[in-house]
């Protein structure tokens, strides 16, 4: 009966110890999924907080966001620019036609716009969309680029492969393209 008791009792020994064990993995558990919570509730919380914060001043280092030409209209005219772009967006004007709108605009009020490369007036503080070699292209070669970046771009083309493919034609051409520019990192 002896040999009982002392096997009953190292049977309760090993289920005390086995609990013991279990109740901590619980709780470390526990604890850690607090943690969690708590870190997720707070970075969640900061995250929303620098989204909704609307009065820090803007980084110095980045481009203005409106164009130089904006500072000079009045809250009005600034309103009757935003209602023909968006009038001729949701109308299907392209982006020129939309420019050329706001440009007439501009100047019916007097507003001298900056001047790009090749006189034409800009309306954004964007630098010109036509690369440098564009100036040296007949109406004729200006299309047939057009066309050709239009074809692959349908045909599912990377911007890279179309890239090569528009220098292999001016290169066809004789147009002599600028070295790229090199990475900072090299």
């Amino acid at each position: 009966m002896g040999g009982h008791f002392s096997r009953v009792s190292a049977r309760l020994e090993w289920n005390e110890t086995e609990v013991t064990r279990m109740n901590r993995t619980r709780s470390y558990i526990l604890v850690s999924l607090l943690a969690m919570a708590v870190i997720l509730a707070s970075s969640s919380t900061i995250l929303s907080a620098i989204a909704q914060d609307q009065g820090t001043a803007p980084d110095p280092q980045l481009p203005p966001r409106d164009p130089p030409w904006m500072s000079q209209l009045s809250d009005d005219q600034k309103a009757q620019i935003q209602q023909l772009v968006q009038s001729m967006k949701d109308s299907g004007a392209t982006p020129k036609e939309i420019g050329d709108a706001v440009n007439a605009k501009l100047q019916e009020w007097g507003i001298q716009l900056p001047e790009l490369s090749g006189g034409q007036p800009t309306n954004s503080t964007r630098p010109p969309r036509d690369p440098p070699w564009m100036s040296q292209l007949t109406d004729d070669q200006k299309a047939q680029i057009q066309q050709l970046i239009e074809s692959l771009r349908a045909s599912g083309a990377t911007p890279h492969e179309i890239r090569d493919a528009v220098n292999a034609k001016l290169q066809e051409w004789g147009i002599q393209l600028p070295a790229p520019p090199q990475s900072s990192g090299q």
